[in-house]
């Protein structure tokens, strides 16, 4: 049996118990990395060296999506051995050979900082990536939550958007106000709508803006290693915070899940209070390329 066929068996078990988001990452990640080097060959004749020394080279690009995709053809092998095709698993104990995956909290600037980040931002060549990711800025959202955005959740009329539970990180839909600086944008990607997806791609009309592309944008100038898409929502957090604004409040716009008692009873979105704060959030960071 080919490393293509088994794991094409496992990719039917592996897509009834993820999300399809997860789904999707994983086939890409399979698609680009694991099968060109791994898919024509016979599963018993893949010696644990070989994937050491696959494992090694692909640590050099990313050592997070590594152990990652590691974890997976563990898992594959593991299902082989269940169904009889293979006797042993060669991905095991590759682990501890390789680079510790260093786990940090994810790197944001101080307020006073963040000025400069922006400014650079705005400075950048117009493009999908850079209006998602002002976008993020405006709204404090995950990168997955904004790429993968479609029409289909913008409400002008009330302006609002909402993001339905499947796209969401904790499974519950989210609503989110639209600030006058986020509507400029959506207004604008409008006139140039090329699909169902609000960011769309600019080199295929059928998929939106990809991940890196936006990332790029950091990791190639002065705040890499800085400040992290992440990190943007700790940025707005803290300010938020520092301007006395609830943190009940603060929490529903981070789409962050309550814990405890009190999410037992405190089911409200707030969605009248956290239009103030994101309009004043906008206007603070209007400012600054104002002056940029």
């Amino acid at each position: 049996m080919l490393f293509n066929e088994l794991y094409d068996q496992w990719l039917d078990l592996y897509k009834q118990k993820v999300k399809q988001k997860t789904y999707d990452n994983t086939v890409s990640a399979f698609e680009n990395h694991i099968l060109p080097i791994f898919g024509t060959l016979e599963v018993e004749e893949i010696t644990s060296l070989y994937v050491l020394e696959a494992m090694q080279e692909l640590s050099h690009k990313s050592i997070y999506l590594t152990n990652r995709l590691l974890q997976q053809i563990v898992r594959i092998y593991n299902f082989g051995r269940v169904l009889g095709y293979v006797k042993h698993n060669p991905a095991m104990g590759i682990t501890e050979f390789l680079p510790s995956v260093k786990h940090i909290n994810h790197p944001h600037l101080h307020f006073s900082q963040f000025q400069s980040f922006v400014k650079y931002l705005d400075a950048t060549k117009e493009s999908t990536a850079k209006d998602a990711l002002f976008m993020i800025v405006y709204t404090s959202l995950r990168l997955s939550e904004v790429i993968c955005s479609e029409w289909s959740e913008i409400d002008f009329k009330n302006k609002r958007w909402t993001i339905p539970a499947h796209r969401m990180k904790t499974g519950v839909e989210h609503t989110i106000p639209i600030s006058k600086p986020m509507r400029l944008i959506l207004r604008r990607l409008q006139k140039k709508k090329k699909n169902n997806y609000i960011f769309f791609n600019e080199r295929n009309a059928n998929e939106h803006v990809p991940a890196h592309r936006v990332r790029y944008l950091i990791e190639r100038s002065r705040f890499y290693g800085k400040q992290t898409i992440h990190g943007i929502r700790h940025v707005f957090s803290t300010y938020a915070n520092d301007q006395r604004y609830n943190a009940d409040v603060i929490e529903a716009q981070l789409s962050h899940k309550q814990k405890g008692v009190r999410a037992v009873y405190n089911k409200s979105i707030y969605l009248d209070d956290r239009r103030k704060m994101m309009e004043h959030w906008g206007r603070k960071i209007d400012s600054f390329r104002l002056n940029s």
